[in-house]
């Protein structure tokens, strides 16, 4: 997934919680490049993409709980609820402030759903939805204010996708762009000085495999470049465009493990 730096003024954790506003726990480096499945249940397979946004919970009104969070204050508050209980999505900042919500999964349903969340506001509104239902899949602001959302996969079958498209802010619309050489999920996309973007690491999803490879899109051309591959493979790779940062190795995928029946809200919060 996709690791973008956001003001320290503002947080938004949005889609999956325990309790209220719960975290979960991460992988410690060091693990072997055999990546688990997605866990899904037996009736995963049977389960259709959608076309409009599948809803599992009831979702609270959005106007119910407007942002109270003081920026600095180390404090974490609710404010409005998306249209639609996600998880596994993107999410991204925009150059205006707002934040584009795209895709991820509910009730074993892949979403290509998308929502706008205003921090001026504290509301979400629909953004369209994609070419594509898909969850695990890569986002980057481009340095022209659009949104580059690659890859990820489709709850049924668990197939990966190769396929791009390209949100634009201005227009609210998704439109398709070139596909990459690899089909790969849970891969990172990192803006790079020149305006190009590099996505590197990932899995397969068949084979449960994660990949050293890289490619760069170019957003002039609209197309995927194979580029070199990094010394081990990775899945959930941290980018960061700085150079002498590189991110922590994930190596294997590990889902946090939560007690009880995983539960998928709609709720967000700020800090």
């Amino acid at each position: 997934m996709t690791v973008r730096t956001v003001p320290a003024a503002l947080l938004i954790l949005v889609g999956l919680a325990v309790g209220a506003c719960g975290s979960g726990s991460a992988t410690a480096p060091g693990q072997e490049p055999t990546v688990p499945p997605p866990a899904v249940t037996d009736s995963a397979a049977a389960a259709p993409s959608d076309t409009a946004p599948r809803v599992g919970p009831s979702a609270a009104s959005s106007s119910a709980a407007q942002p109270t969070a003081r920026p600095n204050s180390g404090a974490f508050s609710a404010t409005g609820s998306m249209a639609a209980a996600r998880e596994n999505h993107t999410a991204t900042l925009l150059a205006d402030g707002r934040v584009l919500v795209a895709g991820g999964v509910a009730d074993l349903v892949t979403l290509a759903s998308a929502e706008l969340f205003d921090p001026k506001t504290g509301t979400f509104t629909p953004a369209g939805s994609m070419k594509t239902a898909r969850e695990g899949h890569s986002a980057a602001l481009l340095s022209d204010g659009r949104v580059l959302l690659a890859g990820g996969y489709g709850i049924k079958g668990l197939v990966a996708y190769a396929s791009a498209e390209l949100f634009d802010p201005k227009t609210g619309t998704f439109t398709p762009t070139g596909s990459m050489a690899t089909a790969r999920a849970d891969a990172t996309a990192t803006l790079l000085a020149d305006g190009r973007v590099l996505v590197s690491g990932g899995y397969d999803t068949k084979t449960r495999q994660a990949f050293a490879s890289a490619e760069i899109f170019d957003p002039k051309t609209g197309a995927f470049t194979s580029t070199g591959s990094m010394s081990t493979p990775r899945a959930h790779p941290r980018g960061d465009a700085a150079p002498g940062r590189p991110g922590p190795d994930r190596g294997r995928i590990q889902r946090p493990i939560l007690a009880g029946r995983r539960q998928l809200l709609q709720h967000s919060c700020l800090g």
